[in-house]
């Protein structure tokens, strides 16, 4: 069977050299690209995808670490794949929702998952009326990003209005979120119908617990509620592979970010999640190629 992994423009040299090399424990063939190297052409009525010379719909399954900068040409590529019945184990869908932060949440609020209170607004007067609700220290977030960028710590509304009103100037779409103080932050990978679920410390003085913003990883055992909860949420979004990712309020467990391609933290776990990842690929592509 043939596999391939389509690297975005935010994609780790050293996570791809993993996949890659853990792929080709069970994979004929492997071949590993970058998104910018693939043209589209409609060839005979039908989308395809090439680079260089190669056919990319006659592979089996692709693995696609794409990213929010990566949206409109990596939606296009995914679709392709996924109308040619090449398997993925994030699907389209999965990458238009996930890219949307204020989407996220309210696809979650529809199945009753739980998340903090959160609001989307297009001008800074509704926003700033909300906050006065919602309360202060308030999170506001851009509707995309990843690793913490484009999210931000607001103290109080005098604060609040200049943020706004330089992220109207510049057509930005803004969502606000309660500030959950002090609590466990939990990122639980959900790879198939298994659960891992790692913790993350922030560093002293920061309050994104995000690894590339020098956090430190562990992996822990977590309740079999916040594990249903974390599939539960995959398998809304369509994901195969993915991370959910926590926070502990005095509300309980609450759903902060799902990830459509999640740091494998290899300076914690070396090759650990890439053979676990590149073993579920192989397993339900040969499953689906079992199907009548």
């Amino acid at each position: 069977m043939k596999f391939l992994l389509i690297s975005g423009s935010k994609a780790r040299k050293e996570v791809s050299k993993h996949l890659i090399s853990e792929a080709k424990k069970y994979f004929s063939t492997v071949l590993s690209i970058p998104l910018d190297g693939i043209r589209v052409e409609c060839v005979g009525g039908e989308n395809k995808l090439f680079f260089k010379n190669t056919d990319l719909t006659k592979f089996d399954a692709c693995y696609a670490r794409l990213f929010s900068e990566d949206f409109l040409f990596g939606e296009c590529v995914l679709d392709i794949l996924e109308s040619s019945g090449v398997y993925l184990p994030t699907s389209s869908e999965a990458f238009q929702i996930v890219n949307h932060k204020y989407y996220t949440v309210q696809t979650l609020c529809k199945s009753k998952l739980p998340v903090p209170t959160t609001s989307l607004s297009v001008s800074p007067q509704p926003t700033t009326k909300i906050s006065r609700t919602v309360g202060y220290p308030l999170v506001v977030k851009l509707l995309s990003g990843f690793g913490g960028r484009g999210v931000m710590l607001v103290q109080e509304e005098q604060d609040l209005v200049p943020l706004l009103d330089t992220m109207q100037v510049f057509k930005e779409f803004v969502a606000t979120q309660e500030f959950i103080d002090k609590g466990d932050d939990i990122r639980c990978y959900v790879i198939g119908d298994n659960v891992y679920p790692v913790k993350r410390i922030a560093k002293k003085g920061e309050w994104r617990a995000n690894v590339s913003r020098g956090a430190r990883a562990i992996l822990i055992r977590i309740p079999d509620e916040i594990k249903e909860i974390a599939l539960k949420a995959a398998k809304i979004m369509g994901m195969d592979i993915s991370s959910v990712d926590f926070i502990k309020s005095s509300k309980g467990w609450l759903i902060l970010e799902i990830n459509f391609s999640p740091g494998l933290m290899p300076k914690f776990f070396g090759k650990k999640f890439a053979e676990i990842i590149m073993k579920h690929i192989f397993n339900r592509t040969k499953e689906i190629k079992l199907l009548p």
